[in-house]
């Protein structure tokens, strides 16, 4: 957008560090933000009734109306949030409109705070209408006559890139534009930028691309994207060594670089890695490896390196940068993660057994200096190729009993005990903390054969059922220490298991996670158990199952969710319906005894007052008439079925 679109003339802010002058516009008026506002109320409102066309020309409306000030709602810090949303709903016609009125401030755009975000949501719409474009397919023509003297998409990116083009050095280590640098990359090479986690308290998501996808695939591009991807590389590495050695260092540069490599093609890609490592000298490059590996910003690019780069590269990389200093990274605070990042890409079995070959005799080394992360990954090396599967775990538990030797005969542990480090919290929550490496390192470790995982699962059996039931409790211990055991085939194991938590399913039915494990406990136990364990769950779920005040938005689908498996579950239990209806009916009318259900009631009870105590009663009174409710729900499906196996689809529905 040229300088006399605005209704006033814009401000040109002063050059520092070496930059040209930069163009910004003009401050926001107060009318137009009420506006923005007003609108986005009313948008938001026609999207829940389902008015797509009336969305369509509302957004029309509203970028007629600030065509002349698109920049400077962008820039604003409170317009730019209903800009945002409106990005997120326009078509492609409508994003072309919009960023062609912003030509002529992209420098500001980039660099503001603001802006930068807008443009980061607008980038990640990019890769789908420039893969339509070179596919020549037509987009949604829904309103030609407006958008009819607005250049392809293709040409919008490669003009906002030249636009900025004297400021690509200085813009890389921008704290705002270094983020739009990133989508930019990210448009060019045809990927999709992804939204980056941020904590509760985050006015904006940040566009990252998301580097565990390396393998997903790309949209088309033109040629003159992948022409200027590589002049903006070549630019950045026609620098000094010395200030690429800055820039792989700065906070907001490294990352650029990082993402280069990550979605470059491979011949440039090859050209940056080989540039910033000094690659043709080989002393020179393994002491930069080193000195990346250790830095807390450039080593990110190393691990970008592992994951992007082919198979012949990583090798040479290895056996240059790592081979016979395995250990040396692995006991660095950083580094260990770049080992970590290796180890997991491993391309073949005989680089698999180089490494095993340097490592597995250095688990003590590694335990003592608190890199379980690294030992994870060689668990899963060994799992991977099926290698040394038996020799790796004695070799850890040699290395565990080695360093529990050390400790008093008390305070020894086992082997799953020492690794996962758990300890119970003393509040009422029943929080707990885990080692999560460790875990893992189990988890992987169930895996393999079964010489190997059945001494595992007894170290899990010997911890108590306070440690149990907080393990189901929690995301972590449950997926890895618990879950394992009810998917194995192992039916002692999961016997075991039901009888330590036993007594605990009150509070297990109870939880997010450990509902699974009482579902699963349910499914292991035999029939005759499960009559007498229905009527119980019929109270939890119809009396206990209730929602307190102020809960999380979750819990209301948790609550429905719970309630249609355990329904299923009863439904399906037994091969005799009648005796499961008439032993439900019989602990139904003593549902108010004392002792109906001494697992679950009888201790908490003892612990409270008298008063405390009728309140208790009182509110089970009024909670009697849901468990009416269910159990005719039982009954009916029970006695209209003809087979002994009650079918859980009514119940269902």
């Amino acid at each position: 957008m040229s300088s006399s679109d605005h209704d006033e003339p814009p401000q040109a802010s002063r050059p520092s560090d070496g930059r040209p002058e930069r163009v910004r516009p003009r401050r926001l008026e107060p009318d137009t933000l009420a506006y923005l506002q007003e609108v986005n109320a009313s948008f938001l409102e026609n999207l829940k009734d389902g008015d797509v066309e009336t969305s369509r020309m509302l957004l029309w409306n509203v970028l007629e109306e600030i065509a002349p000030r698109v920049a400077s709602a962008a820039s604003d810090r409170h317009a730019c949030e209903f800009i945002e949303v409106l990005v997120d709903h326009m078509s492609a016609q409508q994003l072309r409109f919009f960023l062609h009125k912003m030509e002529g401030y992209f420098s500001h755009l980039w660099t503001n705070r603001y802006s930068s975000h807008v443009l980061q949501r607008l980038l990640s719409k990019v890769g789908t209408i420039v893969g339509n474009e070179v596919k020549g397919e037509a987009d949604d023509d829904d309103d030609p006559d407006r958008a009819a003297d607005v250049p392809p998409m293709s040409s919008l990116i490669v003009a906002m890139c030249s636009e900025v083009q004297a400021e690509w050095l200085t813009l890389i280590n921008d704290v705002s534009a270094s983020h739009v640098m990133r989508a930019v990359f990210c448009a060019l090479a045809g990927r999709a930028p992804v939204l980056e986690k941020r904590g509760k308290k985050g006015k904006h998501k940040a566009l990252q691309f998301q580097s565990a996808q390396t393998t997903a695939e790309s949209t088309s591009v033109p040629r003159e994207f992948e022409d200027t991807l590589s002049e903006m590389l070549e630019l950045v590495l026609g620098s000094s060594d010395g200030r690429l050695v800055e820039l792989m260092s700065d906070a907001h540069a490294g990352p650029v670089l990082s993402m280069a490599v990550r979605v470059a093609p491979s011949a440039v890609q090859s050209k940056v890695i080989f540039k910033l490592l000094k690659w043709n000298d080989p002393e020179r490059s393994s002491q930069r490896f080193y000195d990346f590996a250790a830095d807390s910003v450039a080593s990110h690019f190393l691990e970008a390196v592992c994951h992007s780069c082919d198979e012949d590269v990583w090798a040479a990389i290895f056996e240059r940068c790592l081979q016979g200093r395995l250990l040396e990274f692995s006991e660095h605070p950083i580094s260990n993660f770049v080992v970590q990042n290796f180890i997991q890409r491993t391309p073949t079995s005989d680089l698999a057994e180089t490494v095993l070959d340097e490592l597995q005799g250095a688990l003590w080394s590694l335990l003592s200096s608190h890199r379980a992360g690294v030992i994870w990954r060689l668990a899963e090396l060994c799992e991977r190729f099926k290698l040394r599967e038996k020799s790796f775990f004695l070799a850890l538990v040699a290395a565990i009993e080695k360093l529990e030797a050390a400790k008093p005969e008390v305070a020894r542990r086992d082997v799953v005990s020492a690794l996962i480090g758990l300890q119970l919290s003393n509040n009422q929550n029943s929080r707990l903390t885990l080692n999560v490496p460790g875990a893992r390192i189990v988890e992987t470790l169930l895996k393999f054969p079964g010489d190997v995982s059945v001494p595992l699962v007894q170290s899990i059996l010997k911890l108590n059922s306070l440690q149990l039931v907080a393990l189901a409790k929690d995301s972590t211990g449950s997926r890895c220490l618990v879950e394992p055991i009810w998917a194995s085939d192992n039916q002692d194991a999961k016997l075991a298991l039901f009888e330590k938590l036993q007594g605990q399913f009150g509070s297990l039915v109870l939880d997010r996670n450990g509902s699974f494990t009482v579902l699963k406990c349910f499914d292991v136990v035999s029939v005759a158990e499960k009559v007498i364990y229905i009527n119980i769950y019929i109270f939890l779920i119809s009396v206990r199952l209730r929602l307190p005040r102020n809960y999380p938005p979750w819990m209301e689908s948790w609550r429905v969710v719970t309630l249609r498996r355990w329904c299923s579950r009863i439904a399906t239990c037994t091969s005799s319906s009648r005796t499961a209806k008439s032993g439900c009916r019989r602990m139904s009318e003593k549902r108010r005894s004392k002792n109906c259900f001494p697992t679950l009631w009888t201790t908490k009870r003892q612990r409270r007052s008298a008063s405390t105590t009728k309140k208790m009663e009182k509110s089970q009174k009024k909670k009697q008439k849901p468990t009416n409710k269910l159990w005719a729900m039982y009954s009916s499906v029970s006695s209209n079925s003809s087979d002994s196996r009650v079918s859980a689809k009514p119940l269902l529905q």
